[in-house]
């Protein structure tokens, strides 16, 4: 009964059903290679408020070791607002999992720390924010020598 569902609560099931659906094959690395410019990856990140910890497949654009991960659902989608807030996730690619460092823009979303390469490829897709968009540019977990 579509009449009697909101659109957002319509938008959330099939999105939580299509993530369900695809999560297991981008895990697992069935879904996601690692050798193509653009591939499902699984992305990790606590929610920021429960604490609890979400995975979701999205889709992603690999710049050499960087990974852009998007949404033209902006302020709709909580796993942007999640990596906005932990700054930091684990992504499997290729079946492999990996830290990352995440950099955040979008409606209403800046990452208070970026790091120069990050930075500069937010700044030319920042035009789209203006229209919903929300970008994540992932890099490599640098290792703090302890």
């Amino acid at each position: 009964m579509i009449e009697s569902c909101s659109l957002t609560a319509l938008e959330k099931s099939f999105f939580g059903t299509l993530n369900d659906l695809l999560l297991p094959g981008v895990r697992e690395g069935w879904l996601s290679r690692a050798e193509l410019p653009a591939t499902p990856v699984a992305l990790a990140v606590p929610g920021r408020k429960s604490g609890k910890t979400r995975t979701l497949p999205l889709l992603a654009v690999q710049l050499g070791d960087l990974l852009l991960v998007s949404t033209f659902r902006g302020e709709r989608s909580q796993w942007i607002r999640n990596v906005a807030a932990a700054e930091k996730v684990k992504v499997w690619l290729g079946g492999r999992a990996k830290q990352y460092d995440a950099s955040v823009l979008g409606p209403g979303l800046r990452s208070r720390r970026r790091r120069k390469r990050s930075r500069e490829i937010l700044e030319l897709l920042e035009p789209a924010t203006a229209i919903g968009w929300s970008f994540a540019v992932l890099e490599p977990a640098v290792r703090r020598a302890a």
